[in-house]
C-alpha cells in the first residue's frame, strides 16, 4: 500500500507497543521419514521438504512495511524478514512464516527475507541493509507493476545454481493499492502526483494472466493467488486517533479522500469482489496445467473475518487495532505469523476444504500419511465426498 508522505512521518511521536506471537518451542509435526523420491515427481506429489525455493511478488503488504513499526515514522521500514511467506529473521518459534516452516522439513530452503528494506531513505539514517531475498515485492505496487516484477523474479532465479532442479512455491497478492488509491480520480492524481493505473477487473486480469504466463517458463513451479485483504474494513475501525485518520486520506484516498462516501465503498467492495472471482478463473485455468506447474487460489488473507474483532461498546465490534501498524493499514508482525500460520494449514488442507482460524493460539497443520503432499486440484478429493 502507498507509503506516509515523509512529513507527515517527522511529525510524529506516537509509539505503540504492538504484541508479538509465541510459540512453543518443541516443532509440532514429527520427523520426516527417509523415501526415495519417485524419479519423476510431480506437482501434485510435492511434499513441504520437496520446496527448494521460496518467493513473493506483490505490494507493501508482502514487504512487511511497518510489522515492526513502533511510531508512525517506522512505517517507512519495510520488514520483509518478518512477513507471512519468506520471512527468514530468526526460526518458526521467533518469526512464524510460511519459509520458517519449511526450513524445519528442508533446511537448505533458499529465497527467504532478513532484516528490513526501506520505502524511502530517512536523513541522518543509516542506509537499510536487509536482504529481500526473493521477496521481489514493491510498497506502492498495483495489479500493472506486477509483469515487470515477476520478468525481475524469473531472471533472478534463472541464475540461481540448481534452478531447474528446485521445486519453486511462489505467491502473488496484489490489488490493494488498485481499489484504494487508484480506483477513483484522488486529489493526487488531479494535481499530477499519482499516476492513473487502469483497475477495472479486466485490467486486473491481463496482468495477473501476464504474470502467470511469466512464470510457467520455470520448470517445477507451484504459484499461490492470494486474494487481497476486504480494505473497506478499514472503515470500520474505531478510537484509531488522529495520525491515522490522517494516513489513511493519503493510503486509500479513495475511501477516505473528499468525495468518496457511500459509493467509494460500494465500488471498493464489487472491485474486491471481482478480483476474487478473476484469481478463481485462473487458478482454474488449463493454461497453467502441467504435471510440473500449477497455479492454486488460496484466500487465507482475502476473507471478510482476517481481523480479529474486538468490543467497542453498545454491543459494537471492529477489527483489533493491536494487529495493525501504527498507521492502522498495514499488518504487524504478529498478523503476518497468524497469516502464516494459516497459509501454511491451507497449503495442506484439501481444495474446498480448507479452514481459517487466525487465533494466536491455531494448531499447526503436520503433513500425515494419509495427505503427504501440498494440496492441488490434482490431488485434492472431491469437497462433496466425505
Amino acid at each position: 500500500m502507498t507509503p506516509l508522505l515523509p512529513t507527515l512521518y517527522l511529525a510524529s511521536t506516537l509509539i505503540l507497543l504492538l504484541p508479538r506471537t509465541s510459540c512453543t518451542s518443541t516443532f509440532p509435526c514429527p520427523p520426516v521419514a527417509e523415501e526415495h523420491a519417485p524419479s519423476r515427481r510431480t506437482v501434485h506429489q510435492l511434499r513441504p521438504q520437496d520446496i527448494g525455493l521460496v518467493a513473493s511478488l506483490g505490494d507493501s503488504i508482502t514487504a512487511g512495511t511497518g510489522a515492526l513499526a513502533t511510531n508512525i515514522l517506522e512505517v517507512l521500514n519495510e520488514n520483509r524478514g518478518s512477513t507471512y511467506l519468506t520471512g527468514g529473521d530468526g526460526d518458526w518459534t521467533s518469526c512464524l512464516s510460511v519459509h520458517n516452516l519449511l526450513r524445519q522439513f528442508n533446511p537448505s530452503v533458499r529465497g527467504g527475507s532478513r532484516g528490513s528494506t526501506r520505502v524511502l531513505d530517512i536523513p541522518l539514517k543509516p542506509a537499510a541493509t536487509g536482504d529481500p531475498g526473493l521477496n521481489l515485492s514493491m510498497s506502492g505496487a498495483v495489479a500493472a507493476d506486477l509483469p515487470a516484477m515477476t520478468h525481475s523474479l524469473v531472471n533472478k532465479i534463472r541464475v540461481m545454481e540448481g534452478w531447474r532442479e528446485e521445486w519453486k512455491l511462489v505467491s502473488i497478492l496484489i490489488g490493494h493499492n488498485d481499489i484504494c488509491s487508484k480506483s477513483c480520480v484522488s486529489p493526487l492524481q488531479q494535481l499530477g502526483l499519482s499516476r492513473r493505473v487502469s483497475v477495472e477487473p479486466w485490467d486486473y486480469a491481463a496482468h495477473l494472466r501476464a504474470s502467470l504466463d511469466l512464470l510457467a517458463a520455470l520448470p517445477r513451479t507451484m504459484v499461490v493467488l492470494m486474494a487481497p485483504a476486504q480494505v473497506t474494513l478499514a472503515l470500520d475501525l474505531r478510537s484509531k486517533g488522529p495520525l491515522c485518520a490522517l494516513a489513511h486520506v493519503y493510503e486509500c484516498p479513495c475511501l477516505f479522500g473528499p468525495g468518496p462516501g457511500a459509493a467509494g465503498r460500494a465500488r471498493a467492495d464489487w472491485l474486491w469482489t471481482s478480483y476474487r472471482a478473476v484469481l478463481a478463473r485462473l487458478a482454474t485455468s488449463p493454461t497453467y496445467s502441467r504435471e510440473d506447474f500449477t497455479v492454486e487460489l488460496v484466500t487465507t488473507v482475502g476473507e471478510r473475518d482476517i481481523f480479529p474483532e474486538v468490543a467497542v461498546g453498545g454491543g459494537r465490534t471492529a477489527p483489533d487495532l493491536a494487529l495493525l501498524a501504527p498507521d492502522c493499514y498495514h499488518f504487524t508482525k504478529d498478523l503476518h505469523a497468524r497469516i502464516a500460520r494459516n497459509l501454511w494449514n491451507n497449503l495442506l488442507q484439501p481444495v474446498g476444504r480448507r479452514t481459517l482460524d487466525y487465533r494466536p493460539t491455531a494448531p499447526i497443520v503436520c503433513p500425515s500419511r494419509a495427505l503427504p503432499y501440498l494440496a492441488t486440484k490434482g490431488n485434492s478429493p472431491d469437497p462433496g465426498v466425505p
